[in-house]
């Protein structure tokens, strides 16, 4: 076909819009499979910041402890009031001549994992109205 002047014409090329609601469509059903495995995954790996701080923290009261009479406070074992990236709140329920309690509540996008609030005591984790076993092994 021959345009003004006699030149041949260009065949328009380009998406339809069919084409690129198509496109649109898939890149929407992908993200929807996608977005909640990576908040999952992500969750994940922000429990191991209550679980690596709660250790430290039970490590740091053996230290309080051998050097006075009872465990000590949030306060005399740790450097403020959360874990170490930030993900979980930190304190100290009980401490006595006996033992401790000590729990890292979730803060901000942790607060959806299904894992909750992890507790130590002198003897290692507690699972009883906590965070469960399997929390504690993945």
């Amino acid at each position: 076909m021959l345009g003004k002047k006699g030149a041949p014409m260009k065949k328009n090329t380009g998406f339809t819009f069919s084409e690129v609601l198509i496109v649109v469509a898939i890149v929407g059903i992908l993200a929807a499979i996608a977005l909640p495995a990576y908040n999952a995954y992500v969750q994940r790996g922000n429990r191991l910041d209550a679980k690596t701080s709660l250790e430290s923290l039970r490590f740091a009261q053996e230290k309080w402890r051998s050097n006075n009479i009872t465990y000590g406070g949030l306060a005399d074992v740790w450097n403020g009031t959360a874990t170490k990236s930030g993900h979980y709140g930190l304190s100290v329920v009980s401490s006595d001549s006996v033992g401790f309690v000590a729990t890292a509540t979730p803060l901000g996008a942790q607060l959806q994992d299904e894992c909750g609030t992890f507790a130590i005591d002198q003897d290692g984790p507690l699972t009883s109205g906590y965070a469960s076993k399997d929390c504690w092994a993945r």
